[in-house]
């Protein structure tokens, strides 16, 4: 069908999917509504009639407006439907962050990149948006994409605007915005897409986790265990496990956690998943460590770190449990083997430091360290375990009003948990 004839007989919904499209060109080339009509030699009121889509523009108007931005439109309908496929494909193909999935992903991003200049634009847009919030974290264009579909989000049906928000809740998770993020995804599931609230309740789990809802995340995780069992999702089941006992270990409920660590281990005995091994070998060590098992969390670090761990956490993990298992020779060589791991502004470069001072005797020098690594410690579990250091550089120092008020502190913190 000649182009003429495609434009001529478009429905309501591609009207406004290509008056959407005009207007957003219009406006990345800051040409006002004005100048794009007197150029095209039409009404502003017409103009402004087809980016609205109440009108569908004449076939010579659409070539003269196209003409002026200098770009192309491929009005066949076909190429809208399969942006719509692909871009629940890569939705539910595209998550797991690692180097190869970005390697494809750009490459069918790539591939497919004349739906740009289709119906199928805002798709495309929010496969870009995906694209940038789970792999490259380039700020300026994550922000150009949602920018452009927020505008135009009514265009999108149920299931892509559920996706859009679940992304935007990705987003606020790597920026550790976790009221906002669990703001966007309970949006999100709002939509009861079939599609999309397996992931949102995924992502829900680990929000609540860092928000220090344990109870909360684990209900999240329960429900996202369900719909991902249905899809056989082996390796997303996987991970909502870990999550699971990471939920078990904010409950504090410690045996429990680590038996289901365990559990997940032997399932992951495979080259292919050595990331998850070094995951779970992260949290069986921060298990014990909470739970002042310090044998226990040398033993898992050990074994993280011989995997080839890269968790910022960890290398302090192994000070602290040969400290207060009195074996300060260790402790000492681990502080020196990792303390330039961290900078100034890293709350764990003041904790190997409270641990020399500490073997050193020197409680008063370890105290102001201790507090500096409080006050800069966002994670809450973390702060009980610094809290609790405090405490017990206190009571070496028998300076018991102020031992009371940071008792009283830790009290509050595993209150709030």
């Amino acid at each position: 069908m000649p182009f003429e004839e495609k434009i001529l007989n478009i429905n309501i919904e591609e009207s406004k999917y290509l008056g959407a499209f005009i207007r957003y060109h219009r406006e990345e080339e800051n040409m006002s509504l004005s100048f794009m009509a007197d150029t095209v030699k039409i009404s502003k009121a017409y103009l402004s009639e087809i980016e609205h889509g109440k009108k569908a523009p004449q076939p010579y108007t659409l070539q003269q407006i196209l003409k002026v931005l200098e770009i192309k439109f491929y009005p066949e309908m076909d190429l809208f439907y399969q942006s719509e496929n692909l871009l629940k494909q890569l939705f539910e193909n595209y998550s797991n962050l690692n180097e190869q999935e970005e390697i494809h992903c750009f490459d069918i991003l790539n591939e497919n990149a004349y739906f740009e200049y289709s119906y199928g634009f805002l798709q495309y847009y929010l496969m870009k948006f995906m694209y940038e919030i789970r792999f490259h974290h380039n700020q300026t264009k994550i922000n150009h994409y949602r920018k452009c579909i927020e505008k135009y989000i009514n265009l999108l049906n149920e299931d892509e605007q559920s996706i859009f928000y679940d992304l935007c809740g990705q987003e606020n998770i790597r920026k550790e915005n976790y009221l906002e993020a669990a703001s966007q995804l309970n949006k999100s599931l709002t939509y009861q897409s079939s599609l999309t609230t397996p992931m949102v309740h995924y992502h829900l789990c680990i929000v609540h986790q860092y928000l220090s809802k344990a109870a909360i995340a684990l209900s999240h995780c329960f429900k996202a265990q369900e719909l991902f069992n249905k899809q056989f999702a082996f390796e997303r089941m996987l991970y909502l496990a870990i999550y699971e006992a990471n939920c078990y270990s904010g409950l504090r409920s410690y045996d429990k956690a680590e038996e289901l660590y365990l559990f997940v281990l032997q399932k992951t005995n495979l080259t292919s998943l050595k990331h998850i091994q070094i995951t779970i070998y992260n949290n069986l060590a921060w298990n014990a460590l909470k739970q002042e098992n310090y044998k226990k969390c040398v033993t898992y670090v050990k074994q993280a770190i011989q995997l080839s761990s890269k968790f910022i956490d960890i290398f302090i993990y192994l000070p602290i449990s040969y400290y207060y298992l009195s074996d300060f020779d260790m402790c000492k060589a681990s502080i020196e083997k990792y303390q330039s791991t961290y900078t100034d502004t890293n709350y764990h470069k003041y904790v190997l430091e409270a641990l020399t001072f500490m073997m050193n005797h020197d409680f008063t020098q370890a105290l102001n360290s201790l507090k500096k690594s409080l006050s800069l410690c966002k994670e809450y579990e973390m702060r009980i375990v610094i809290l609790k250091q405090i405490c017990f550089v206190l009571s070496k120092l028998k300076a018991y009003p102020e031992l009371c008020e940071y008792q009283d502190m830790l009290l509050h913190a595993y209150e709030g948990y």
